[in-house]
C-alpha cells in the first residue's frame, strides 16, 4: 500500500514539473504575422496581446498540451485550445470548444 502511494506522488510531481517547465518556456515575448500581433505571457499567468488596432490583457492557464485563455468581452465563455511550443516556435491552434480552427505559428522575439 505504501508502495503504491509513493508511486503515485512521484507520477504527480513528474506532471506537475513537466507542466511548470512549460509554463516557464512559454513566458517571453511572440511575434506573429510579420510583427502585426505580438503577445507576451509572464510568469504569474498574465497575457498582454499587442494588435494592429487594440491592446488586450487577459490570463492564461496551461494543463497538458491545452491552454485556457480568459475573454476579455462579459459573457463570453473562456477559451481552450491545443498549442505546441519547440523552441522558439509557439503555434496556438485548434479551439477545442468550436472544433477545427486555424493554427497560428508565433516567433519568440529575443530581447
Amino acid at each position: 500500500m505504501q508502495r503504491s502511494v509513493v508511486v503515485v506522488l512521484v507520477v504527480l510531481l513528474m506532471l506537475i514539473a513537466g507542466c511548470s517547465s512549460k509554463l516557464a518556456s512559454i513566458v517571453g515575448k511572440w511575434s506573429a504575422q510579420g510583427g502585426r500581433n505580438v503577445i507576451e505571457f509572464t510568469d504569474d499567468g498574465q497575457i498582454t496581446q499587442n494588435r494592429a488596432t487594440a491592446r488586450v490583457f487577459t490570463w492564461y492557464k496551461i494543463e497538458g498540451d491545452q491552454m485556457t485563455v480568459g475573454h476579455v468581452t462579459s459573457g463570453v465563455p473562456d477559451e481552450t485550445v491545443r498549442f505546441e511550443l519547440s523552441g522558439d516556435k509557439l503555434v496556438i491552434g485548434t479551439c477545442l470548444a468550436l472544433g477545427t480552427m486555424g493554427a497560428t505559428e508565433f516567433t519568440r522575439i529575443k530581447e
